[in-house]
C-alpha cells in the first residue's frame, strides 16, 4: 500500500472487496488485520473452505462487546438456500456469529439475492455494498 500511495492519488479511506475466495480473503483480513481497511465486502464468501476454518476464527477472534469500528457488507445468491451447497447456511452462521457479538462501532449488512447465481450476484452485490459503505457521504 505504501507504493500505491506514493505513485497514485489515493484517499485514506480504504476497503477490501472480494467475491468467492476473494470474499473469503476479505473476511480473513477483517479478522487477522482489521486495521488495514475501514470497510470490508465479502460477496459469496467461500466459508466452506478448510472445513469452515474462518467460521471458527470469527467466533474466536471477535470478542463479545469489543470495539470494531468498521463497515462490513456480505452477501450470497441462490447458492444452497434450496439445495445441498453450504454457501447459504455458512453465511447465515457467520451473520449470526458477528451479530451475536454485539460489537461496538460495527456497521454491518447482510443481503441475500435469491434470484442471482454465484456468477451473477457480484453485479448487484457490489453496487449495494458501495451504496451501504458510502451511505453517509454527501
Amino acid at each position: 500500500m505504501p507504493t500505491i500511495d506514493k505513485n497514485y492519488k489515493t484517499e485514506p479511506y480504504r476497503f477490501f472487496a472480494g467475491h468467492s475466495f476473494g470474499g473469503l480473503s476479505s473476511i480473513n483480513c477483517l479478522l487477522t488485520h482489521p486495521d488495514m481497511f475501514e470497510a470490508y465486502i465479502a460477496v459469496s464468501p467461500s466459508l466452506y473452505w478448510d472445513n469452515g476454518y474462518l467460521l471458527e476464527l470469527t467466533d474466536k477472534k471477535l470478542k463479545k462487546g469489543s470495539v470494531l469500528n468498521k463497515k462490513v457488507f456480505y452477501s450470497d445468491g441462490d447458492e444452497g438456500a434450496s439445495g445441498p451447497s453450504s454457501f447459504h447456511t455458512n453465511l447465515l452462521k457467520f451473520d449470526s456469529t458477528i451479530t451475536g457479538k454485539n460489537l461496538i462501532g460495527l456497521d454491518q449488512m447482510y443481503k441475500h439475492y435469491p434470484t442471482e447465481t454465484h456468477m451473477t450476484e457480484p453485479i448487484v452485490a457490489y453496487f449495494d455494498a458501495l451504496r451501504f459503505i458510502f451511505k453517509d457521504w454527501g
